[in-house]
């Protein structure tokens, strides 16, 4: 399968800066070289490591689920829309778990053909918009039981807020509990999530309770590996 090749407002405004650059009188010349060799076309490159690796994953699964195939593929509308939004997200994407994210979520439209469109389309929305810190969050608050640090700090809680998963499970962000509570807020305004209870004092099993709505599921499965069913290791994992 030979991915398209799109040229984005990104392309554009690296064509314009080598012109510009190029344009000013004494340095354009060596100026232009520097850029090539520095600044190169990150959208380009980006996209050439998106591709190839999606491709790669799609050689794998391809003989184990049945929607994978250069055939089904090639006429599976929902999956090219997908593909064509999602490739151009990894453009200007450098994190290497969303750029898994957005793999998956090309994979999972393919699999998902029952997938309403609206749903689909905002779904590609949210992890354009979304850093891996709000999947993050949405993660733990699905199922704290099942994150491992979570879990262990809930062993010994009486009584709390769910801010104490966050302090297991997430420590990066419970130091910038600012922050913390703007990336709970756009996950609640989606409709992925219930209140947060991030200041609410309750017992061991509210803590526990998923807070995640019915699309937030749905959501965590869209950007899931359609094998393991699980989120990409930079996500899953706790960082100190």
């Amino acid at each position: 399968m030979e991915p398209p090749v799109k040229r984005t407002k990104e392309d554009f405004a690296v064509a314009v800066a080598r012109g510009t650059i190029a344009s000013i009188p004494i340095v354009g010349g060596g100026a232009v070289e520097f850029f090539n060799l520095v600044v190169g076309d990150p959208a380009q490159k980006r996209r050439d490591e998106f591709y190839e690796k999606l491709v790669t994953r799609l050689g794998e699964i391809e003989g184990s689920i049945d929607a994978i195939s250069p055939e089904k593929l090639a006429s599976n509308e929902q999956f090219q829309a997908t593909f064509i939004e999602c490739a151009q997200i990894s453009a200007r994407t450098v994190h290497e778990s969303k750029k898994e994210l957005l793999r998956n979520a090309i994979i999972n439209s393919a699999i998902a053909t029952n997938m309403n469109e609206t749903v689909r389309a905002l779904f590609v929305q949210f992890t354009d918009r979304f850093t891996v810190d709000h999947i993050r969050l949405l993660r733990i608050y699905n199922d704290p039981k099942s994150v491992p640090a979570a879990a262990k700090r809930l062993e010994t809680l009486g009584m709390g807020s769910t801010f104490e998963i966050i302090r297991a499970a997430a420590p990066d962000l419970a130091r910038n509990q600012a922050i913390c509570e703007i990336l709970l807020k756009d996950l609640q305004g989606a409709g992925l999530m219930d209140d947060a209870g991030l200041h609410t004092t309750m017992s061991r099993d509210g803590v526990a309770s998923s807070r995640t709505t019915a699309l937030g599921k749905l959501y965590i499965e869209f950007l899931s590996d359609p094998e393991t069913n699980k989120l990409p290791s930079g996500i899953e994992s706790t960082p100190s």
